[in-house]
Parts: C-alpha cells; structure tokens; sequence
C-alpha cells in the first residue's frame, strides 16, 4: 500500500522538483494550495489558507509531511511590513499544520521541515556546523521562530529533520538565475570584497536529502545542514560558477555601499558570511552526486532544472 506524502510549497523552487523527483509508485502525493481542491495526473491538490485557518485535508490519512512553506526571502525589499509576511508565512502555516495533528489526534511516521542557514547569521570565518549557536539579525530571528513553530509538528511524530539551507542551484529561479544573468551580459559580479563564505546545494541533492529522509532507519529528530560539503568565499564562489559554464564573463565586484543602497538590509543575504558545514548528511553516509561547484553549475544548466 502507497504511503501518502503531503508537501506544503510543493508549487515554489524546491517543492517543485521534489514532485518531479518524488516517485508516485510508492507514495501518493497531496500539495497543499491556496487555490481550490482538485486532482491533476496522479497529484493531489488540497486547499489550505493558513491565514483563515482552513485545510481540507484529512489529516489522519497522511504518512509524511514535507514542510517548504514560506514567502522568498530575497523576492522584496525588506520593509517593516514584508518582514512581518517573510516570518507570518512560515509560523503560521506550519502552526496550522501542528493544530490539525493535535486535533485529531494523529501521529506523523515522519516529518522534514525547511530552514535555513541564516540561522547562523554573519559569522566571518567562523566553521559552522548543526551544533553551532544562532547569530544575530533579521534572518536569524526569522529562522528561530521558524523552527520554533516546527517544534509544534515535531512533537506529532516519532522521526523528523530540519534542513537548513543553503544557496539552491537552479535555473529555475533563486540566487543563481541573478547571478547567471549578468554572464550572459559579460559580467561575472562578486558581492562586496567577495571574502565572505557561501555554502551552496545543487537542487537535486537537496531534494535527495528530503526522499532520504522519507525512510529514516531510526527514530529520532535531527538537524542537518542541507549545504554542500564545500563551502567556498564568494568571489572563488562566482569563478568556479563561471568556469562550470565556460563563461567568458568579466570577474568584478558589485560595491558593498551600492548593494546596501540598493537592497537596504536585504543586502544581508548577499554580504553576509556563513562557512557551514554538512556534519550530519556526512555521518549519516549521504551520499552527495555533486559536492563540486563548477560541476554543479554545469548540471543545471545542461538539463535546465
């Protein structure tokens, strides 16, 4: 018999390709929308409003939760009211999800939850791994109730994982389709004095981290960091994505000052250094298909995921 998988933000970035990937021979797959309830191929679609509080969804016929939910970080200025939508669309979908559970008293067999390695702040130089304190900052508050909220969900299931992510490779959107751009257009922009460290995943090995996830061999709850094992300061970051692409593009930098101007404190997400670690993924023996950069880089571009 199919376990069922419920994926909330199975229409953005990441929850988009894990669909693809996902394999509905072994799992049924229901994604929570904000549109109406239907039945598209062999993919569920049910309405939630988190705001409202609604979700029609039998909750008690549900195997696993994927949790992606959440406003981009990087798609608005950050104003007063856009960071109030950034932490609400995180908190209070997955505080919708914890009350469900709780009221009909059900037990998930496991649950995977999205972070994010803002959770660290800016840390200069600093190795960081799923041990490592928070920082301090916008993104590290958002992180916190972030994960604070999937503690409510955790509390209904016997295995879960937190990821927080690093910088998505995709063609799709996010950092890299900002970055790819330019190239295209014979500039190759660092960010700053390009010295801060970037700790980056390929799409598909985030997406693996979550199916592996589905089958835990244990029970238990875990924190990985779902970044590649080599993080890389910014400038050599642009390089390796540069020379994965065979890019003729001139290498130079977007100023500090201008980016700051520019982003105002959003400019955080670009200027700020986080050298972190995959401690747990290696431990637990998974197994990355591309830990190299230029490689990766090359990848999404070739097969435009």
């Amino acid at each position: 018999m199919k376990e069922h998988i419920v994926i909330a933000g199975g229409t953005g970035l990441v929850g988009s390709r894990l669909v693809q990937l996902l394999d509905t021979d072994m799992y049924d797959l229901t994604i929570l929308t904000r549109g109406k309830s239907r039945t598209e191929g062999n993919i569920n679609f049910a309405h939630w409003s988190p705001s409202k509080s609604e979700f029609e969804l039998d909750i008690t016929d549900v195997d696993h939760i994927i949790n992606l939910a959440g406003a981009g970080i990087a798609d608005a200025r950050w104003t007063d009211s856009r960071k109030q939508l950034l932490i609400e669309s995180r908190t209070v979908s997955t505080e919708l999800i914890a009350t469900q559970l709780r009221t009909h008293n059900h037990t998930l067999k496991s649950y995977i939850g999205a972070s994010a390695i803002g959770y660290y702040g800016d840390r200069d130089d600093e190795i960081l791994t799923e041990n490592s304190d928070p920082g301090d900052g916008f993104m590290v508050k958002c992180c916190e109730l972030w994960e604070t909220a999937h503690k409510q969900v955790i509390s209904h299931t016997s295995s879960s994982t937190l990821l927080r992510i690093g910088i998505v490779l995709s063609t799709k959107g996010g950092a890299f389709e900002k970055i790819h751009l330019p190239m295209k257009l014979g500039m190759a922009n660092y960010f700053g004095n390009g010295k801060q460290y970037c700790s980056w995943i390929h799409i598909d090995d985030l997406c693996r981290m979550m199916i592996h996830e589905l089958t835990p061999s244990k029970n238990g709850h875990e924190i990985w960091n779902a970044v590649a094992p080599e993080p890389l300061r910014n400038k050599e970051f642009i390089k390796q994505i540069k020379s994965g692409l065979d890019s003729k593009a001139i290498v130079a930098p977007a100023p500090a000052f201008a980016l700051r101007l520019l982003l105002g404190e959003m400019s955080q997400v670009v200027l700020n250094s986080n050298r972190v670690l995959p401690n747990i993924p290696i431990s637990k023996h998974f197994h990355y298909k591309f830990p190299n950069l230029s490689d990766a880089a090359k990848d999404i571009v070739k097969r435009k995921i």
